[in-house]
C-alpha cells in the first residue's frame, strides 16, 4: 500500500510539474501597459534608491559589457584570493621551523599560487581585451588603441 501511495504521490507531482512547463499554462498574460508601468515602478525606485539616476534609467547597460564587467570582478577577486595563497606559504615557510616537509608544503603554495596568478593575470587581460572591444564594436567607432578609455 504504501509502494501505491508512494506511486501516486510522484505521478501527480510529475502531472503538474510538467504542467508547468507549458507556457500557455504557466505564464499569465501581460499586456504592454502592464509592462511599461511595472518598468516605471522599478525604474522609480532604483532612482528613489539611489542606485542609479534618471538618465541611466532610461538607457541599460548592454549586457554584453555588463557580462564582461562580471568576469573582469570575479578575475579580480580570484587574483586577490592567489595573492592571499602566496602569503599563506611564506607564514608556512616562515614557521617551518627548518622541518622540511612543512618547508617543501610552503614553496608547494607559493608555487602553484604563483602559477594560478599568472593565468589569472592572462585571462585579465583577455577578458579587458574582449571588452574594451566590444564597446568599440557596439559604439561603432573606428578603430583605437583602447588605452584611452577606461571601463
Amino acid at each position: 500500500m504504501i509502494k501505491h501511495n508512494f506511486i501516486y504521490k510522484l505521478f501527480l507531482a510529475g502531472f503538474f510539474g510538467f504542467g508547468l512547463l507549458i507556457p500557455a499554462l504557466s505564464q499569465a498574460q501581460i499586456t504592454d501597459a502592464a509592462v511599461t508601468s511595472y518598468k516605471t515602478q522599478l525604474e522609480a525606485g532604483a532612482v528613489g534608491a539611489g542606485l542609479t539616476t534618471a538618465e541611466d534609467a532610461k538607457n541599460p547597460i548592454d549586457p554584453r559589457i555588463l557580462a564582461g564587467q562580471i568576469i573582469k570582478v570575479i578575475l579580480q577577486v580570484l587574483g586577490t584570493y592567489f595573492v592571499i595563497l602566496v602569503v599563506l606559504g611564506g607564514y608556512r615557510l616562515i614557521k617551518a621551523d627548518g622541518d622540511t616537509s612543512k618547508i617543501e608544503q610552503g614553496k608547494e603554495t607559493i608555487q602553484k599560487a604563483i602559477v594560478g596568478l599568472l593565468i589569472i593575470l592572462a585571462s585579465y587581460s583577455l577578458a579587458t581585451f574582449a571588452t574594451k572591444q566590444t564597446i568599440q564594436a557596439i559604439n561603432n567607432a573606428g578603430p583605437k588603441t583602447g588605452f584611452d578609455q577606461q571601463l
